[in-house]
């Protein structure tokens, strides 16, 4: 499509020469309008195609740049982080349950004693249950969070992708317009020398001119910004060949209504999945704080030497003990941590309910843009079919004397707008719809 564009535009230079050079004629100048007319709108019909064009060997579409970023941003590998620590931390609850080894070393008036022991607990009210499912449960919520990490990121990266996709839509749309006044300015030049038309003429096309060189700039710093930002999110230099304009074959395909698609976002939100297993740990949490309300039985094998230097001979006593422990906490404190960490569990299921909402709200919004940039754009593309014809029109009224020059400027300056319009509604629907994609867990 690329090679298509090019020899459209190639032709319309040379035939512009050509005909410049061999009409001088009102009928030849007629006619010179209509094919350069004609081949505007064929040129902008091959902008559109390579707008729409699949990707290219080697470029990235959206799918393809989230993969990049899940590779290499830092944000999924200390998720992963976590990981390893929440499968750390359920070793270290599983080994409560076997023998604690101690030493102890006293010293007092010259005497000193020496106090080994083995202490295997043999029922702790629940305690060591309870703090197996807790970090059972925190591992399950750090491992939802990676996956929680690359929604976040995905999100992240089409955003970016979206600003890259609209501000290189407007590129291509201020690009055509930056042709179409210039070939004007060339034709209003030779009127201007042929004595058809006086200096204001040429100053009315130049400051059209220059105002969408001014817009081109703009649209060109916006895709230099968001390129950057995907450069970054993926971590690698990204140039704008890298990066491919997603085709969307199945772009006006029916949504399926907004319930079902915010049951799928429901089922699959790693945001709620994660609060629900946090849930689960704050329950392992009050249960161990409620085992601090039962005495704890153990089994100590210990050992005591004794060294006292009036007796010369060190003593040594083995024992076998079963320790009947209650420790209710300082100053009684217990009850408390139990409301406060009842209160925790409460506070967790709170934010549980208002996490569903904001999936409903944010899957409802998505959804909104994607129905109403799909209609939008429908209706911009009529728009910009009649802008094109009207200035067709203009052009030739124009030279029948039947227009004004400024009637033409205005009305090749709607066209542009219209397609800068347009590449908006069109990266605004990409967004919306592979945001949904994201939401339901469908492929990009």
């Amino acid at each position: 499509m690329r090679h298509i564009l090019m020899s459209l535009r190639a032709s319309v230079s040379l035939l512009s020469l050509s005909l410049s050079l061999s009409l001088s004629t009102s009928a030849a100048t007629t006619t010179r309008k209509h094919v350069l007319a004609c081949l505007g709108l064929l040129a902008a019909v091959a902008v559109h195609a390579v707008e729409l064009a699949p990707a290219q060997p080697g470029q990235a579409g959206l799918r393809q740049l989230v993969e990049e970023a899940i590779k290499h941003h830092p944000s999924i590998a200390a998720a992963r982080n976590q990981v390893a620590a929440a499968q750390a931390g359920i070793q270290g609850a599983r080994a409560q349950y076997y023998p604690t080894p101690s030493l102890q070393l006293q010293q007092e008036s010259g005497n000193s004693a020496t106090v080994l022991s083995l202490q295997q607990p043999l029922w702790a009210g629940g305690r060591l249950d309870a703090g197996v499912e807790a970090a059972s449960a925190r591992a399950q919520a750090a491992s939802i969070s990676v996956d929680e990490s690359r929604y976040t990121l995905g999100l992240r990266v089409t955003a970016a992708w979206g600003a890259w996709l609209q501000a290189r839509g407007r590129i291509e749309s201020l690009t055509e317009g930056v042709e179409l006044f210039q070939r004007y300015a060339q034709s209003v030049r030779r009127r201007i020398e042929g004595g058809a038309a006086g200096e204001v003429d040429s100053e009315l096309v130049a400051a059209r001119l220059a105002q969408t060189q001014g817009d081109l700039a703009a649209a060109r710093s916006s895709e230099r910004a968001a390129r950057a930002r995907l450069a970054q999110l993926v971590g690698k230099e990204l140039h704008p060949s890298d990066i491919a304009i997603d085709p969307h074959p199945n772009r006006d395909t029916p949504l399926q209504p907004l319930p079902n698609l915010t049951t799928q976002a429901m089922d699959h939100s790693a945001a709620l999945r994660r609060r629900e297993a946090e849930i689960t740990a704050a329950g392992g949490d009050l249960a161990q704080k409620r085992a601090a309300l039962w005495p704890t039985l153990s089994l100590r094998a210990q050992h005591q030497r004794l060294a006292n230097p009036a007796i010369g001979q060190p003593a040594s006593d083995n024992r076998v003990l079963v320790v009947l422990e209650y420790a209710p906490g300082a100053g009684l404190s217990a009850g408390a941590d139990i409301d406060a960490a009842a209160a925790r569990q409460a506070a967790l299921r709170d934010e549980l309910l208002a996490a569903r909402q904001d999936v409903a709200d944010t899957v409802a919004t998505d959804y909104e843009d994607a129905v109403a940039s799909a209609q939008r754009r429908q209706q911009i593309e009529h728009t910009l079919n009649a802008n094109r014809a009207v200035l067709a029109s203009y052009d030739r009224l124009f030279i029948a004397g039947k227009r004004g020059w400024l009637d033409v400027i205005n009305a090749a300056r709607e066209v542009i707008q219209t397609q800068v319009t347009l590449a908006d509604a069109s990266a605004q629907h990409a967004v919306a719809s592979a945001r949904l994609r994201l939401h339901v867990g469908a492929p990009l």
